[in-house]
C-alpha cells in the first residue's frame, strides 16, 4: 500500500483479494483509481466463494481508547471517500456483522443508534460487479456521486440503500428486505434520502431490472 500512495493519480492501482477469505478489518479507501478484485477473477476463473470484507461497528460506538463516538459515517466496514473517483469492486462481499434481527436487538443493548453501515460511498464514479453488501439498518450508505451497480446483492431491513447527492444506478440487482421477529415480518424501507438532496442531482437511485425479494 505504500508502493500505492506513491503511484500517480491517474495509474490504475489492483488490490487483489484471496479467494473464500474473511478480512476482519475497517477500510478507508483515499486514492483515485483503486481496483479491489479477487484471485479468480484476475485469473479468469470462476467461484462463488468471494473474499469478504467484515466489521462489527455502530453509530454510537466509542473508538477504543478514545472519547470519539463513531457517526453513521463512521461505522462503515468499508469508506470510499471523495477523493478515491474511479474505484471499482468486482466479486467481493461487504459486511457489517451487526446484520441479522439478532444482533439489531444486541446493538439496542449497547447504543442508541443502531446504524451499521456495510459500504460508504462518497466517491465519484464508482463502480461495483457481482458484489455482495450485508447489514441491518443502513447497509449501503450511497451517499454522494455518480455511481454504478451490476448484479449485485443488498440486503438489510431498515433504510438499507440510503444517501442524498448521489445518482446511483442498480442494474440487475438483487434487494433483499431482511424480516423482524420470530415471525420474519415488518420489513422496513428499502430506500431512504435526506432532505437535504442538491437540486442539482436529477436523478437519485434508478433500479433497472432488480428483483426485490423478502
Amino acid at each position: 500500500f505504500l508502493d500505492m500512495a506513491k503511484a500517480s493519480d491517474d495509474a490504475k492501482k489492483i488490490v487483489v483479494l484471496s479467494d473464500g477469505v474473511t478480512y476482519k478489518e475497517k477500510v478507508e479507501v483515499t486514492l483515485p483509481n483503486i481496483i479491489l478484485t479477487t484471485d479468480s477473477a484476475m485469473n479468469g476463473s470462476n467461484t462463488t466463494e468471494y473474499p469478504v470484507i467484515e466489521y462489527g461497528l455502530l453509530a454510537g460506538d466509542t473508538e477504543p481508547g478514545e472519547s470519539r463516538i463513531y457517526s453513521t459515517d463512521g461505522s462503515a466496514t468499508i469508506s470510499i471517500r471523495k477523493t478515491a473517483e474511479n474505484f471499482i469492486s468486482q466479486y467481493v462481499s461487504f459486511v457489517n456483522s451487526y446484520n441479522t434481527y439478532a444482533e439489531y436487538q444486541v446493538a439496542k443493548e449497547l447504543t442508541n443508534d443502531t446504524q451499521g453501515v456495510a459500504a460508504l460511498v462518497q466517491a465519484d464514479k464508482a463502480m461495483f460487479g457481482w458484489c455482495s453488501f450485508s447489514g441491518y439498518q443502513d447497509t449501503l450508505y450511497a451517499q454522494v456521486g455518480r455511481q454504478y451497480y451490476q448484479e449485485c446483492y443488498i440486503e438489510g431491513h431498515t433504510d438499507f440503500i440510503f444517501g442524498y447527492d448521489a445518482t446511483a444506478y442498480f442494474t440487475d440487482c438483487t434487494i433483499k428486505s431482511i424480516g423482524a421477529g420470530a415471525d420474519q415480518n415488518n420489513g422496513g424501507y428499502v430506500v431512504a434520502t435526506k432532505g437535504n438532496t442538491s437540486t442539482a442531482i436529477e436523478f437519485g437511485y434508478v433500479f433497472d431490472d432488480c428483483d426485490f425479494v423478502a
